[in-house]
């Protein structure tokens, strides 16, 4: 139907102008919706840095180990970090050195605390170094049933090491995050990329 000039046209959208309307808006909800889903590593890296900062605590807190137990035992350390992956997790334990009351030179490791990283997150390697710049070499792989323990000591120092943290299918593929702490601060630090 025409329409004359000046006159305003009665007729609505044609089939084909709303199915145009329809694909470009799901195209949009389908954008906006991958935009708005959170990667699993940088959340993970946050929740390791945040236990490594904690276990410093504890052992700060603690004191040092007693004269006699450390004369006993050979241990210094105060507090132990272990990460262990298996098939299908990555796990994270905080282990306490607590002395037995004195007289007796004995002591047991108690757990503390642990958590489970997402399941899509796994902690690649374990460096034995404080890696604060990305672009260096990867040390070995961590392979899955193995266990590796880290210590923090009474007076606020740790051993020197950098958790390499990625996808667990596939490490080359979205974000690639490093945790690594310094041995004189003992203090959990984040870096982006390998």
């Amino acid at each position: 139907m025409r329409v004359a000039p000046g006159e305003l046209s009665q007729d609505g959208l044609s089939l084909v102008e709303l199915m145009v309307v329809v694909v470009i808006i799901g195209i949009l909800a389908a954008v906006a919706m991958s935009s708005l889903k959170s990667d699993p590593v940088p959340a993970s890296t946050r929740v390791v840095s945040a236990f490594l900062n904690e276990a410093r605590r504890h052992a700060v807190a603690g004191g040092p180990v007693r004269a006699d137990v450390t004369a006993a035992t050979g241990i210094t350390a105060r507090v132990d970090v272990e990460f262990e992956n298996t098939a299908t997790a990555s796990i994270v334990r905080l282990w306490k050195f607590a002395e037995d009351p004195s007289p007796a030179t004995s002591a047991n490791w108690v757990l503390i605390n642990e958590i489970g990283l997402n399941g899509d997150v796994r902690a690649w390697a374990l460096g034995t170094t404080a890696e604060s710049a990305s672009g260096q070499p990867l040390p070995p792989t961590f392979a899955d049933g193995t266990a590796v323990r880290l210590s923090y000591f009474a007076n606020g120092t740790a051993e020197a090491y950098t958790v390499y943290l990625g996808r667990r299918e596939d490490s080359t593929r979205g974000a690639r995050f490093r945790v690594f702490v310094f041995p004189l601060s003992a203090i959990a630090n984040v870096g982006e990329g390998w």
